[in-house]
């Protein structure tokens, strides 16, 4: 097996090696041509192969459980599914925001591997980065028909979030969903989130996109509850609560849900409300950036209605806000610099500004802030 495993190898080393040597872009421009078509991939190989040939032999002990068995079937049915050293080259590409190189990778990790479902996710992550919304939902849909392959023949769904055979499904059903969002098909994303709720039982990410649906469809009081399903998990959801309650005439409730997400995610606040922002710093504040661009664009319909009296109304209260955000992020960072957890004061101010019981009291007087009789924050004393 072992030799036959040798064969397989060598002549499409051969292959490969005898075919470059003969494009030679010094001799002729066609060949110039075809390399510069391929630039990208043979980059690629060059990284994959240097990579190879950095990794040393592992000692005695690694080796042992690094072993195949004795007719080397591991190695042999490894040939269906992309391996994850690639991956991992394709994805560094992605995320450096080279999205050219990256889906000349994934492009060619899809039809080396037939069974490779998250290149075709990561295909149709690049087309939606590019807001080419009908190429990544084919790229989405084929990740889903490639994934759904790879299920074992009997598996209970409540352990599908268990099962990591059942990812590359789940995340090109979800992945479709928001991009039918993004697309104003809005229809359409309600029908993917009730097969994410119903196939996967990912009720949490099936909520947010049917809030962001209802609400930009005007539906207003199926967005409320759609979003408050999920708020106190999700909560940018407080966001769409909000919105969703002022078009209702709800103005008191939109104030405590409008605080809640001003509390926790005050950059997708700010992103919906075009107020501006310094760069994001961190984990933290990058992932609520991107909340913010996630929401923006799934409710875009909805913004470009926006009455100019819910605005002024919003754009109120976050002015009304400014001292609080202030000491959020004043007790934020005496957190971080507490490495050693001495002082719990301020993750205490921390936790409980940012819980909903904090926003209720704020606007009913039973905090230190308290509420002025034209419905505007005032710092005072309780």
């Amino acid at each position: 097996m072992s030799t036959r495993l040798r064969d397989c190898f060598r002549p499409d080393l051969r292959r490969f090696a005898r075919r470059l040597i003969l494009t030679d872009p010094q001799w002729l421009t066609s060949s110039w041509d075809l390399i510069d078509e391929h630039r990208q991939e043979l980059e690629f190989v060059r990284d994959l192969i240097d990579w190879r040939l950095r990794i040393e032999k592992p000692s005695p002990p690694a080796a042992e459980w690094m072993a195949d068995n004795p007719f080397q079937w591991q190695y042999a049915m490894s040939g269906r599914e992309g391996p994850l050293e690639a991956e991992e080259l394709g994805r560094g590409y992605y995320e450096g925001g080279d999205l050219d190189r990256a889906e000349a990778v994934f492009s060619m990790l899809t039809e080396m591997f037939d069974g490779y479902a998250e290149g075709y996710n990561y295909l149709g992550l690049i087309a939606f980065d590019r807001s080419d919304f009908t190429t990544a939902i084919e790229r989405f849909e084929k990740c889903m028909e490639v994934g759904r392959k790879l299920f074992p023949k009997r598996i209970a769904k409540d352990r599908w979030w268990s099962d990591d055979a059942m990812r590359p499904y789940m995340r090109g059903l979800s992945n479709l969903a928001l991009t039918y969002s993004h697309a104003g098909l809005h229809e359409k994303a309600l029908e993917v989130s009730r097969r994410l709720a119903t196939e996967c039982h990912d009720d949490v990410r099936a909520a947010t996109f049917e809030a962001s649906a209802h609400l930009s469809l005007g539906n207003w009081q199926a967005a409320l509850d759609a979003a408050l399903r999920v708020h106190l998990v999700c909560p940018s959801e407080s966001v769409t609560a909000a919105l969703a309650a002022r078009e209702l005439g709800r103005c008191h409730e939109a104030r405590i849900w409008f605080l809640h997400a001003v509390m926790n995610t005050p950059r997708t606040v700010a992103m919906i409300l075009n107020e501006p922002m310094p760069r994001p710093n961190g984990y933290d504040e990058v992932s609520d950036h991107n909340e913010g661009v996630t929401l923006r664009g799934s409710i875009k319909e909805f913004l470009t209605r926006w009455s100019p009296s819910s605005k002024r109304f919003f754009a109120s209260l976050w002015e009304d806000t400014d001292e609080l955000r202030r000491e959020l992020e004043g007790a934020t960072r005496r957190w971080h610099e507490d490495r050693q957890g001495d002082d719990r004061s301020a993750f205490r101010r921390m936790q409980e500004m940012r819980s909903l019981e904090f926003a209720q009291r704020h606007w009913t007087g039973g905090d230190r802030y308290r509420t002025s009789n034209n419905g505007r924050t005032r710092i005072g004393e309780a």
